[in-house]
């Protein structure tokens, strides 16, 4: 699981990860919030794990539409700014993701911007070929992700574990 070992927002983000503190991007938001108790920064850190954490309920709703749904109904700002928190967001992606899930949320990433610029392109003579073959390399496209993805789900299964280090027969439950 990421650094959110369970995504109880009655629980202050900073008493079940109190180590985050300590470093970079966390300290920094940590140390300017004035609230009592550091619930402010508290609820930014649990908006910034349910929008990437790859345990989060939310994680396949795309992402513009994720954003949304998070600062409306969780923050309850319509304008918060995810931007203002690129630090933060980094350095949560940084400490949770593996290698095979940094390339398959760059590979989503990828794909869900492909696919809105695929849906925003008017269909005419001039551009009909262009569109035909992108859609039609959209299958090869999902055929790797899909590939990425497999890789993905074999790392989750327990062959190997973060790090990308093999399991010990002790973390097999073997002895």
């Amino acid at each position: 699981m990421g650094l959110a070992n369970s995504f109880d927002i009655a629980v202050n983000f900073w008493k079940v990860n109190p180590q985050l503190t300590s470093f970079g991007g966390f300290k920094e938001l940590y140390d300017s919030d004035d609230s009592k108790d550091k619930v402010s920064s508290s609820k930014i850190m649990w908006a910034i794990a349910f929008m990437y954490d790859p345990d989060s309920k939310f994680i396949n709703i795309p992402t513009e539409k994720r954003m949304d749904i998070i600062k409306i109904d969780f923050l309850k700002d319509k304008k918060f700014d995810w931007s203002k928190y690129d630090n933060q967001i980094k350095m949560y992606l940084d400490c949770i993701l593996t290698p095979a899930e940094r390339l398959v949320s760059e590979w989503k990433n990828k794909l869900e911007e492909r696919s809105k610029f695929i849906k925003d392109q008017k269909y005419t003579l001039e551009n009909a070929k262009d569109l035909d073959r992108m859609l039609a390399d959209t299958k090869k496209m999902y055929d790797y992700y899909n590939s990425v993805l497999d890789d993905l789900i074999k790392e989750k299964s327990g062959s190997r574990v973060k790090g990308n280090t093999m399991e010990s027969a002790a973390e097999k439950g073997l002895i």
